[in-house]
């Protein structure tokens, strides 16, 4: 019998980051998991910095570790892939070394930047030269706001997954996906240098734009021989955004459905062939991102379980230690929609006191405020089924998209109240899994990559299709009124969307 295919998947995201190898047997894929650790942002007097040595460091540690447990060894180890969060980015020197840590879309230090092209009214020239909704934490306020255009040492700007592909093989490259959340890129998918000209931001920052998943390069090791383990092993440009590889992850059999990427963030649309740039796009806050084969990811973000991991963070502050897992059991018997927020609301991005901020908005909106850890559980959920039904609807609004199902994958995925929830309050049925969308993702473009699988996406997922097991939510009628009397209470309080 032939040895399985081994690949290597870094999924980092924004609260936590995994290493996995995927197996492929020529029928299936499997994932096993070589390395998990915590990511977070460090407060230091130069803003909210990632501690990226520590995920490099952790990284190498996964993959290292493995081929010493003979774990994916370097001849079945065929590549390693990485994906990541967005928007954010190392700088480099003429040198090729990184100036700094990369500071974290949460610092707030892109709101000046972006409020001063609001009063330009130039936010809509953003969004209809991109299709990418203009959020203030977007790069391309990043970039303004850090003044690069004064700053003669930096040579190169890499967003995360470019920057890890980069230290492990040398090589420079800006994959299409994950670009496309700069607001750098033309709807037509090229850097708009024009645009960027325009603004003062370089244009030497950017170069090859990596449109198709291709082998760049191989891991060479470091002087001080810190990859020779890993050494001669391909490294693959995949769809490098996780979201991206998320959706890839998506084990649908149809084209009438709708996605919902759950983790930190919520990732809440549908996938289409062209982009889809309009007044009523724009107005609900949807932005159209690259995807694999040239497709559009026309999504709206809703903040997800950062909302919860924030409430959590605070309670440890206290020395009260709580568990996501423990919290959803334990909030089942609590009264639906008591206490509702709008999980949309920007002013909800920021670290720090999100139980005021919570209280604040479910007292506003419901006239009642949660108090405890199984009522903030609770809130959260309620409110996540609340904004999905909402972009949903806001979806079938701006497309005329016609929507028979809603795939949930990532961490939420597992949280079988959240998805019952979603399904009772959009009406429609839920289909759960897989957890970890994004290294199955990963994993099967990898295999296309090295000439393993059709490239062809629908064949992709059937592979992943017979490779998962699936959970299916049917919506309860006696929920319907409850959730629509809640969302209208909601409708009363909202806040325009960033860009208005």
């Amino acid at each position: 019998m032939a040895e399985d295919i081994s690949v290597g998947c870094i999924d980092l995201g924004a609260s936590s980051g995994r290493v996995f190898a995927g197996r492929y047997n020529g029928t299936t894929v499997k994932l096993e998991l070589l390395g998990r650790f915590p990511n977070a942002v460090v407060a230091t007097r130069g803003g909210l910095q990632w501690n990226l040595f520590s995920l490099y460091n952790s990284v190498v540690d996964a993959l290292v570790g493995a081929i010493k447990r003979n774990i994916g060894a370097p001849g079945s180890l065929r590549s390693v892939g990485v994906d990541s969060w967005a928007v954010d980015y190392g700088l480099l020197d003429h040198s090729g070394r990184l100036i700094g840590n990369p500071i974290s879309y949460r610092d707030p230090r892109g709101k000046k930047t972006y409020e001063a092209l609001k009063d330009k009214g130039f936010l809509w020239e953003l969004y209809r030269r991109s299709g990418v909704f203009p959020h203030s934490f977007n790069t391309v306020f990043q970039l303004l706001s850090d003044d690069i255009s004064r700053c003669d040492g930096v040579s190169s700007m890499l967003l995360i997954p470019d920057l890890f592909n980069y230290l492990l093989t040398g090589v420079k490259g800006w994959e299409y996906t994950n670009a496309t959340t700069t607001s750098l890129v033309d709807s037509s998918g090229l850097w708009d240098y024009e645009l960027m000209n325009e603004l003062s931001i370089p244009t030497h920052l950017v170069g090859e734009m990596i449109t198709v998943p291709r082998v760049i390069g191989s891991i060479t090791a470091a002087a001080d021989g810190a990859l020779e383990a890993l050494q001669g092993i391909s490294v693959s440009s995949i769809p490098s955004h996780d979201t991206a590889s998320a959706v890839i992850g998506v084990p649908a059999s149809s084209g009438e459905f709708a996605y919902i990427s759950s983790g930190t963030w919520s990732l809440v649309g549908v996938e289409l062939a062209d982009p889809w740039i309009s007044d009523s796009g724009y107005k609900h806050a949807f932005t159209n991102e690259g995807g694999y084969g040239g497709t559009k990811r026309y999504l709206r973000n809703v903040m997800g379980f950062w909302l919860l991991q924030e409430v959590i963070r605070e309670y440890a502050l206290e020395g009260i230690e709580l568990d996501v897992p423990t919290l959803t059991e334990m909030c089942r018997l609590e009264t639906p929609l008591k206490f509702v927020i709008d999980a949309e609301d920007p002013t909800l991005l920021p670290m720090g006191d999100m139980r005021g901020r919570v209280s604040a908005m479910s007292k506003t909106i419901t006239g009642q405020c949660p108090t405890s850890p199984v009522e903030f559980t609770r809130t959260v959920l309620d409110s996540l089924a609340l904004s999905y039904r909402a972009t949903i609807t806001d979806i079938i609004e701006t497309t005329g998209r016609k929507i028979e199902v809603i795939h949930i994958v990532g961490g939420g995925a597992q949280n079988d109240l959240l998805c019952q929830l979603t399904a009772d309050a959009t009406g429609l049925p839920v289909i759960s899994g897989p957890v970890e969308a994004a290294a199955f993702g990963n994993a099967i473009v990898q295999l296309g990559v090295l000439g393993e699988v059709s490239t062809d996406l629908d064949e992709m997922r059937a592979v992943l299709r017979s490779s998962i097991s699936l959970i299916s939510y049917e919506p309860r009628a006696a929920m319907s009124d409850v959730f629509a009397d809640a969302a209208d209470k909601i409708a009363l309080n909202k806040r325009k969307p960033e860009g208005f």
